[in-house]
């Protein structure tokens, strides 16, 4: 990591830390009572040594012995009250830890949230998680090592110089200087190794969670074809890996704070050694070395964990640095707009409750010269050019591999066009239009994603309900009540048990929710038998009117009634006309809904 890398993370952690309050956020006054405590202690701490030296003194006869008592429990108070308020300044700083880590890990999310819809695909649950965990746990390393660590060390070590130099002598404050100075040299270098590997073991580490998150998102496939072993031995080659790189930073980060202890070891000893023949020369009293020795060791013992506190820092800094770089790369959704919004969408998606009556609302849709290729050039669409007229009911059939769901994705604004420009009623649709479009779309999925809530909370989900939302509001009940009777959605309360008919249906009533302007569907009844979906396309012939419907289905007679079908081959489109029309023409079509009549008879007959 870059000197401008880790000033870069720096700058975020504190302009995080001092953010602007809230009504439910006071993290800078407990930051500043923190500070003000961690003050004091450190005033306690310096002062105490010197009040035991002066008892010590009392009891040794340099002083009046009267006072030795006093000083022996001003000297216990003085300790005490610092090591309480240690606990209370831990308190504070916990708080505002915690608060800081809050508000990260929001921002964090709400970043993963807002990216533009057709990047959603490429977000890697499980390596978000880790470095969210990862950022998570650096900032309170960060905060608390630098503002209440290095900082308070610093003065520290810059008083304790002074006290012993002009009450002691200056051989104690250059003692202490050259120690303080080999310590130093000793980190640069070592620094420099344990964020390279630090860097290195955080790539690793995040691999290992998107590669196990991708195992535990699939665990009912690794069942399915009994590859358990094999899924246990990949996993177990990744964390070792993860180990061997987590394993070689920690040595370097120890092996460089060995050396330092060492060197803090010897200035300690040597400033002792002198102090020891100060009093037996008879030019200190016992008094001296008790005061010296009290301060050494509050200087030492911190100290020697100073190589392990700044190595803890820099390795937290470089994974602030990654989510920082992981920041820049992800443009959020909220991009430059290449036309004007079409107001009404934004209108109707606070309409969703109201009945769509005529199709003067529907969008209309126009695909002009679109085209759609892999990362590798290959087109998935190309050159379409179709018009999609309001409350018009259109079906798209087609081979596997044909194209067809990837239409309905850019309809969604879930697919960007490489080539050519897709219009919703004239306007070029972008980020933004087509986030206000997808309000008024009720979109059914072909690989139906449910959420691991109730069937309620995934039936409502396009309402944007808040979680303290009850089912038995009159207006949310009555919806609920209509699009799960549409969908013959079963009358059970979690998802987890349901088969895949029943979750294609659940997912047919959230698409319906509210009544959207636009209707996509995309093989709504795959999963279903043939008399339930008999029943539910009827229903949807009546929940479809005024409304734009669009509808990908390999079930020719599923979609033989659309106002149009189009027939796709190849990512093109070969044909177009209603049912009887593409019959008589005798293609595509025709020879696919041949096939399936034939089928249709050879079950019939068995």
């Amino acid at each position: 990591m870059t000197r401008q890398a880790a000033w870069r993370a720096l700058g975020f952690v504190l302009i995080k830390l001092w953010a602007r309050e809230t009504q439910t956020s006071r993290h800078r006054r407990w930051v500043v009572i923190a500070a003000l405590a961690a003050a004091l202690m450190l005033a306690l701490r310096l002062v105490a040594p010197w009040v035991l030296g002066l008892a010590v003194d009392a009891l040794t006869g340099e002083r009046a012995v009267g006072f030795a008592m006093p000083l022996a429990v001003g000297y216990v108070a003085l300790w005490s009250a610092a090591a309480i308020g240690e606990r209370g300044k831990d308190l504070l700083i916990q708080r505002a830890m915690e608060d800081l880590r809050r508000r990260t890990a929001l921002g964090y999310l709400s970043r993963l949230v807002d990216l533009p819809a057709h990047r959603a695909r490429e977000v890697n649950a499980g390596q978000a998680l880790d470095c969210l965990f990862r950022v998570e746990v650096a900032l309170p390393v960060i905060v608390t090592g630098l503002v209440f660590g290095l900082l308070p060390l610093a003065v520290q070590v810059l008083a304790t110089g002074i006290i012993l130099t002009l009450n002691f002598g200056a051989i104690y404050g250059v003692l202490l200087g050259v120690t303080v100075g080999a310590y130093v040299l000793t980190l640069r270098p070592s620094l420099a190794r344990v964020t390279r590997r630090e860097a290195h073991a955080n790539e690793i580490s995040r691999t290992t969670m998107g590669a196990l998150a991708d195992t535990l998102g699939q665990l009912e496939c690794v069942k399915t074809f009994a590859q358990e072993p094999a899924e246990i031995e990949r996993l177990s080659q990744r964390l070792h890996t993860r180990y061997v790189a987590a394993l070689a930073t920690a040595a370097t980060a120890q092996a460089t704070s060995a050396c330092q202890m060492a060197i803090m070891a010897l200035g300690v000893s040597a400033m002792t050694l002198f102090a020891v023949g100060d009093v037996m020369r008879g030019a200190e009293p016992v008094g001296t070395l008790v005061q010296i020795n009290a301060y050494l060791l509050q200087f030492a013992l911190p100290a020697a964990m100073l190589g392990a506190l700044v190595s803890q820092v820099a390795r937290a800094l470089v994974s602030v640095d990654e989510h920082l770089r992981d920041a820049a790369s992800d443009p959020v959704a909220q991009t430059q707009q290449s036309g004007p919004v079409r107001s009404s969408l934004h209108e109707e998606a606070g309409e969703m409750g109201a009945r769509r009556g005529s199709s003067e609302n529907a969008p209309r849709i126009h695909f002009d010269q679109v085209g759609v290729d892999t990362a590798e050039g290959m087109p998935i669409v190309a050159r379409v050019s179709l018009s999609i007229r309001p409350g018009e009911y259109v079906a798209i059939v087609g081979p596997s591999g044909a194209g067809k769901s990837t239409l309905l994705r850019l309809m969604a604004g879930l697919t960007l066009p490489t080539h050519g420009q897709l219009h919703i009623d004239g306007h070029p649709l972008d980020s933004a239009s087509a986030a206000a479009l997808r309000r008024v779309t009720g979109f059914v999925t072909q690989d139906c994603r449910l959420f691991d809530r109730t069937v309620f909370e995934n039936v409502a989900y396009r309402a944007g309900l808040p979680d303290t939302a009850l089912p038995d509001a009159h207006d949310v009940r009555d919806e609920f009540t209509r699009v799960t009777a549409v969908a013959e959605v079963p009358q059970t309360i979690a998802v987890a048990g349901l088969s895949g008919g029943e979750r294609q249906r659940v997912n047919i009533a959230r698409a319906l929710w509210g009544r959207p302007r636009l209707l996509l569907f995309d093989e709504p009844t795959a999963a279903l038998d043939a008399l339930t979906e008999a029943r539910i396309l009827s229903r949807l012939a009546h929940e479809r009117a005024g409304a734009t419907c669009v509808v990908v289905a390999h079930r020719l007679a599923a979609i033989c009634r659309a106002d149009r079908i189009v027939v796709m081959e190849q990512g093109r489109i070969v044909d177009i006309g209603d049912h009887s029309a593409l019959l008589a023409r005798n293609g595509l079509y025709a020879r696919m809904w041949q096939a399936q009549q034939a089928d249709l008879i050879a079950e019939t007959s068995a």
